[in-house]
């Protein structure tokens, strides 16, 4: 039984191209790299005010006080802050910035799914994901305190990848946890699914029905939201 579970994944392993080795093997790297320097950062820094300071704080809060007034109005200034507190466990700050760097680093690995749907190359998908993860302005996101804006690029392009394979539900999930980074956050999904509303209009009924009711279900959380 041991040698047949181990065989499928040694067969999995094998099945995997060279280009898409290589950009896990780059997510890994670049997510230990930066890990390290951004821990370094707050041990030498004693880096516990500011906004990652702040952002612990707000995340106990929500854990350890009941407070309607102050969890509506983190509701609508930012959802995830809500959703996210269970972070605040996990090793305090030290913990939230790993979980940080990681979730910066994998929107690498999403790039090269979609590059491999689009254009169908597995080198040119690789060096377009590789590109993200040297494009010089995220090395600011990557380096200072925590944000939950950082978490956008992740699910924002895991929602498009969800859609493009045709999990709706879940691209759904996806783009509203995008959104709701940050109050105006939200118009990026909205902005997304007005392309595809557009293109229901130009194509009139062939877009299939999936299609049509994702756009809808969409388009009515936004709004609520």
């Amino acid at each position: 039984m041991r040698f047949g579970f181990s065989h499928r994944i040694v067969l999995k392993f094998r099945s995997i191209s060279y280009p898409e080795l290589t950009v896990i093997a780059g997510v890994i790297l670049n997510s230990l790299v930066w890990c390290t320097i951004s821990l370094l950062r707050y041990y030498s820094m004693m880096d516990r005010v500011f906004d990652s300071g702040i952002i612990s704080l707000t995340l106990e809060y929500n854990l350890h006080y009941i407070n309607i007034p102050f969890i509506m109005y983190m509701a609508g200034f930012s959802l995830d802050r809500l959703l996210f507190s269970p972070l605040i466990l996990i090793d305090g700050i030290p913990g939230m910035l790993v979980i940080q760097e990681i979730a910066l680093s994998v929107p690498a690995y999403i790039i090269f799914k979609l590059a491999q749907l689009k254009i169908k190359d597995n080198v040119s998908s690789m060096l377009i994901s590789l590109s993200y993860l040297i494009y010089f302005p995220l090395a600011g996101a990557f380096y200072f305190d925590y944000h939950f804006q950082t978490f956008f690029i992740l699910f924002f392009l895991l929602g498009i990848y969800l859609f493009e394979t045709r999990h709706y539900k879940l691209s759904t999930l996806s783009l509203f946890l995008a959104g709701s980074v940050r109050f105006p956050f939200m118009i990026f999904p909205f902005l997304f699914v007005f392309l595809i509303f557009s293109k229901i209009v130009l194509n009139k009924g062939e877009i299939e029905y999936g299609v049509k009711k994702f756009a809808i279900l969409n388009t009515l959380i936004m709004g609520v939201f």
